[in-house]
C-alpha cells in the first residue's frame, strides 16, 4: 500500500446486488477490472452483502464467482447479508456461503461467518449481523456470544 499521508488508496464499493446477475452485475464487474489494470491505487472491492438472491443454492455462489472472476486482480472482501444465510433459517444456506467464503478466512465455517482482514494499514473487521437480528433459538445465540467475544 502507498505509504504517506497525500498518497491515498481507493477501493470499489457495492451491495445488494443480487438481482444483477443479468448482465449490469458483469458490466460493474468488468468496468472495475479496468480500472484497476489503470490505477494502482484502487486495492480492493468492498460488498456489503445480499451478494446471493438465497444462500441456500449453491449454484447462485457458482454464479457468482463466475462474475467476481473478472476482477481477479483484486480482493474480494464481503459482509454476509441476510440473503446469503435465509434469514438465519435452518438448512443449507450457512454452510453454502461458508464454502464460498473460505478463501477469504480459513477459519470461516457455517457457526462463523464473521472474520478480520488487514489491507496495508488498515484493518476491517465483517461482522455477522443475522444472528443479531434473526434470534432462531440457542444455535444462533450460541454464534452471537461467540461473536460478541471475538469482538
Amino acid at each position: 500500500m502507498p505509504s504517506g499521508a497525500q498518497a491515498g488508496f481507493s477501493f470499489a464499493a457495492f451491495g445488494d446486488q443480487r438481482a444483477l446477475a443479468g448482465g449490469e452485475w458483469e458490466s460493474m464487474i468488468a468496468s472495475i477490472d479496468s480500472l484497476s489494470n489503470r490505477d494502482p491505487s484502487l486495492l480492493f472491492m468492498l460488498d456489503t452483502g445480499d451478494i446471493v438472491n438465497d444462500g441456500s443454492h449453491s449454484d447462485q455462489f457458482r454464479e457468482l464467482a463466475a462474475i467476481l472472476g473478472e476482477a481477479r486482480s483484486l480482493p474480494y472482501l464481503v459482509g454476509v447479508g441476510n440473503h446469503e444465510v435465509n434469514n438465519n433459517k435452518p438448512g443449507t444456506a450457512r454452510r453454502n456461503t461458508a464454502t464460498f467464503l473460505k478463501p477469504i478466512d480459513p477459519e470461516l465455517g457455517p457457526e462463523r461467518l464473521y472474520y478480520r482482514k488487514t489491507i496495508g494499514r488498515v484493518l476491517f473487521l465483517f461482522l455477522d449481523s443475522n444472528d443479531f437480528v434473526y434470534d432462531r433459538g440457542p444455535e444462533a445465540r450460541a454464534r452471537l456470544e461467540a461473536q460478541l467475544e471475538w469482538l
